[in-house]
């Protein structure tokens, strides 16, 4: 199912597609898209793209029509976020992509200052911004690929001690751009070119670990994995995974 995005030309250039993947999120997606609707696309453009994993609960026509400017693809299965971010990349036409959870709520301000970003380093492969929880209080950051040494919890703990100097200087407070192993999926900017160069999400991943396989492939690729904390934005933390009971218990086998 599926309805224009806007009412722009096709040769009209499109900036950001921001590309969500919904299944049963409705509450929070309806949040989020709210969000999208109100910003005003003066300094750059965008189109929204959902695509929804067969949530197959009789919402999405309600949702296409409330929000007839956005685009809604339904998925014929739940392959997971990966082939649904993929399926949404597929359909989009803008020079980057934006892939949010339905549980975020953009604003603006991270939107341009993520673009400005990656227009002005190309070598960034992913960028994404400082996630805050409704609460005020921030995600973690400082995150790094798994590896034998720091496997398991006491393994981590010793790993850091180690480091501790080197790791406190690499994510230093005071630092505007960190450069972590890898950043959540939940607020994930690529450039299609990037996107392109590594063939997208690994559909191997059906939830979980795939936005630390897509950012290990970027660095293999000699790209930059970037967090911006000159902006924040919200992000209600497993809101969107752990909503339906039935959806958690798959998301835990799978």
């Amino acid at each position: 199912m599926k309805n224009s995005t806007d009412h722009r030309t096709h040769n009209q250039k499109i900036d950001i597609s921001v590309i969500i993947v919904n299944y049963k999120s409705w509450v929070h997606l309806k949040n989020c898209l709210n969000h999208l609707t109100d910003i005003l696309q003066d300094e750059f453009t965008f189109e929204v793209i959902i695509v929804d994993n067969c949530s197959n609960d009789n919402k999405l026509g309600e949702f296409s029509s409330e929000f007839s400017k956005f685009k809604f693809i339904e998925n014929s299965k739940n392959g997971g976020f990966s082939n649904g971010c993929n399926i949404g990349a597929h359909h989009a036409n803008g020079q980057y992509f934006l892939f949010l959870n339905p549980d975020t709520l953009p604003t603006k301000h991270p939107l341009l200052t993520i673009l400005q970003l990656a227009r002005e380093h190309p070598n960034y492969g992913v960028i994404s911004c400082t996630k805050i929880t409704k609460k005020g209080s921030a995600e973690k950051e400082a995150r790094l690929f798994l590896k034998l040494n720091r496997l398991f919890g006491f393994l981590r703990a010793i790993y850091k001690l180690i480091h501790k100097n080197k790791l406190v200087e690499r994510f230093n407070s005071s630092k505007d751009i960190i450069f972590p192993d890898w950043v959540s999926g939940s607020v994930f900017f690529v450039s299609k070119s990037w996107y392109n160069k590594i063939d997208g999400w690994n559909e191997d991943y059906w939830l979980y670990l795939e936005d630390v396989d897509f950012c290990k492939r970027i660095s293999d690729a000699g790209g930059k994995i970037a967090l911006t904390r000159t902006t924040k934005l919200t992000h209600n933390h497993g809101g969107a995974s752990r909503l339906n009971i039935k959806t958690s218990a798959l998301t835990k086998v799978e």
